[in-house]
């Protein structure tokens, strides 16, 4: 881990994309820089000083990426009559990977994932109805009309196929995108998902829709993660924005009772051997929401890694050991 980073979502660290000796710090402490510039210089022990220095010279003449590049920016497109947000990074001939956020989330909670995954295929983030920027009209509410937002913004993309990823609820979505629609998937990866071996715990549901002050927010923002630390003040804030957003408190509602109630209580985990496509399943040690236990009645059926010094959030908290693991299993031989 070399830096600290703060973001709206949740405090993390850029950990080293090589192993080797800094043998140079760019950027000193307290200093703004852009986004993508260098921070520091990685070499060989052998390679002498003269050439880092001779390198560090022409460091005025790199131009990191602009971070306003339309292409990196969401998009909107109407789906059924509801408008969705989404995100699309990458290219390549390989079936797209689309992602799915959990309860409470949108397409910012694959910050940390999103770029690396697209480096040979297309990957994209969509904010489910009633979350981030799409439209808050949910209507029922329940899996089946979630998963039918999905499949027809694959349609209106042209994704015929795709592998489907999903945390938390977004798990829920793509396994049953999977067995509704199984042509349609080419994988599933599970992250924390709802589901699967009993429910979502309800306290926590009910308190995140309650949430309305700086005090509640953090409280139940802290459950999401392993060190309470990582939730940063930007974080609060967005949050709370997000839930003073017209429809959003009824939406919230809406799917919890459709998906988390005990007339709805949403269950996959004796239905797996109907998905013929591999599953991936990734899970905190320390996830409070959705307990790792769960995880028992999949070992049969999936590939499972429970990562410690995570909570609910896995994907952000352990960023760079996730992208390995989803990395490792797309490129493995179907």
């Amino acid at each position: 881990e070399i830096v600290e980073i703060e973001t709206e979502k949740v405090n993390n660290v850029l950990e080293s994309p090589v192993g080797g000796l800094l043998r140079r710090r760019v950027a000193a402490v307290g200093t703004t820089v852009p986004v993508g510039a260098v921070i520091g210089l990685f070499a060989d022990a052998e390679i002498p000083d003269t050439e880092i220095d001779d390198f560090a010279t022409h460091l005025d003449d790199f131009k990191p990426a602009d971070a306003e590049d339309e292409s990196t920016l969401p998009s909107q497109i109407q789906v059924n009559g509801q408008s969705i947000n989404y995100l699309a990074l990458g290219e390549g001939d390989s079936p797209p990977l689309v992602l799915i956020h959990g309860f409470g989330g949108d397409i910012n909670t694959w910050m940390f994932n999103q770029s690396d995954l697209a480096a040979e295929r297309e990957v994209i983030a969509l904010d489910l109805p009633g979350h981030g920027a799409s439209t808050k009209d949910v209507g029922i509410g329940n899996i089946s009309t979630l998963t039918e937002t999905v499949r027809r913004f694959m349609d209106t993309q042209g994704i015929a196929r795709a592998h489907v990823a999903g945390h938390s609820l977004g798990g829920a979505v793509a396994l049953e995108l999977a067995l509704s629609d199984g042509e349609r998937v080419a994988s599933v990866i599970l992250l924390s998902p709802a589901g699967i071996g009993g429910e979502v715990d309800p306290t926590f549901i009910a308190d995140f829709i309650s949430a309305d002050r700086r005090k509640s927010a953090k409280a139940v923002l802290a459950r999401l993660v392993h060190d309470a630390d990582l939730v940063s003040r930007d974080m609060i804030e967005l949050f709370l924005r997000y839930k003073r957003t017209e429809g959003v408190t009824e939406a919230l509602k809406r799917i919890a009772g459709q998906v988390f109630g005990e007339d709805h209580a949403i269950r996959y985990d004796n239905r797996l051997e109907q998905i013929a496509a591999p599953i991936l399943c990734l899970w905190g040690t320390d996830d409070n929401i959705v307990p790792p236990s769960h995880a028992d009645a999949l070992q049969d059926f999936v590939e499972l890694h429970v990562l410690d010094g995570a909570s609910h959030l896995v994907h952000m908290e352990r960023a760079s050991a996730v992208n390995a693991l989803i990395t490792a299993f797309l490129q493995a031989p179907a």
